[in-house]
């Protein structure tokens, strides 16, 4: 995926960063972001029983409120109980990518959408039509307000789902609903877009930015993607690399407690690997991929301040 930049386009890649320039799979791809290198299939799996958990294989359906009505989409909602997935679901709306893991299966326009759903009338028939031509035995319904959780399971008789973790669904949802939506003729209002996710808002406070929601524009959200993603890639083996720095450290006395992880990583690689005799061990394999992200991220990190910088100078001068 592509992100323009004050200094131009930057392409970022975010599965592998290999020093062969190895391709890394784009954020986006829902079912790899939380275990976003893939060197090896055992450690890009979905936890056992989630799936069970929410019926139906794990695919739920949610309901979207749009400006002038509501759509139905399928998504795999395991995502949403995946670790950290808070944290990661924001990532696979900032670019709208057609093999994202929902479809959407229906939409409908109202002329008054307080009478599709309230607590006095219930779910009105066109509604519930939709609703129940989709749904099967056991599967979930994500919504957007707590509000439609009560309704729709007391006249309906489906758990629906609603939470912060839906909530950052539903950001995504507003994001893209252009794309996803086509027949969704009317756009936004202020107070109905969700300017900050949760998941955003920790990776800018993890950087120490402070952003109001006012100021998120689709630079910001950009960047902080891309920052997001080598985040992932540089801390993903970090347990194991401090493991063994423990173990270097009573060896040979070397504490390396105020090492960052390339460091280590190129420690721990000279060290155990000093003529490189396998090239293709896995610890030289964890260099690569943690080296090139410390790197590149050290290059996105000052764009994304910049980005902010130039947010918060407009939002003050209003």
């Amino acid at each position: 995926m592509e992100v323009e930049t004050k200094t131009g386009m930057l392409r970022i890649e975010v599965e592998t960063v290999t020093s062969d320039e190895e391709k890394m799979k784009e954020a986006t791809t829902s079912k790899s972001k939380v275990e976003v290198d893939a060197d090896s299939d055992s450690e890009n799996f979905f936890p056992a029983g989630l799936g069970t958990k929410l019926g139906n294989g794990g695919i739920i359906l949610v309901l979207f409120e749009t400006p002038s009505g509501f759509a139905l989409f399928a998504y795999d909602g395991v995502l949403l109980l995946l670790p950290n997935a808070i944290e990661n679901i924001w990532i696979d709306f900032v670019f709208f990518e057609r093999n994202m893991a929902l479809n959407l299966r229906k939409f409908l326009e109202f002329k008054d959408k307080a009478a599709a759903i309230n607590p006095v009338t219930g779910v009105n028939k066109a509604l519930t039509r939709m609703i129940l031509d989709n749904h099967v035995n056991d599967q979930k319904l994500a919504v957007g307000k707590p509000e439609y959780k009560e309704i729709i399971e007391k006249n309906l008789g489906i758990l629906c789902l609603y939470d912060k973790t839906v909530m950052e669904l539903m950001w995504g949802l507003k994001h893209c609903m252009n794309d996803l939506v086509p027949e969704e003729k009317m756009g936004l209002t202020k107070e109905d877009r969700l300017h900050m996710s949760e998941g955003l808002k920790i990776v800018l406070d993890r950087h120490g930015l402070s952003v109001e929601p006012e100021m998120v524009n689709q630079s910001i959200i950009e960047m902080a993607c891309a920052v997001h993603c080598y985040d992932i890639a540089i801390n993903k083996h970090s347990q194991n690399l401090r493991f063994a720095g423990e173990k270097l450290k009573k060896i040979s006395e070397i504490d390396t407690d105020r090492w960052n992880l390339p460091t280590l990583a190129t420690a721990l690689r000279i060290l155990c690997y000093p003529q490189e005799i396998l090239p293709g061990n896995p610890l030289k394999a964890v260099f690569n991929r943690m080296v090139n992200a410390h790197r590149l991220r050290s290059w996105v990190l000052p764009e994304l301040i910049h980005f902010v910088k130039e947010a918060r100078n407009a939002y003050e001068a209003d």
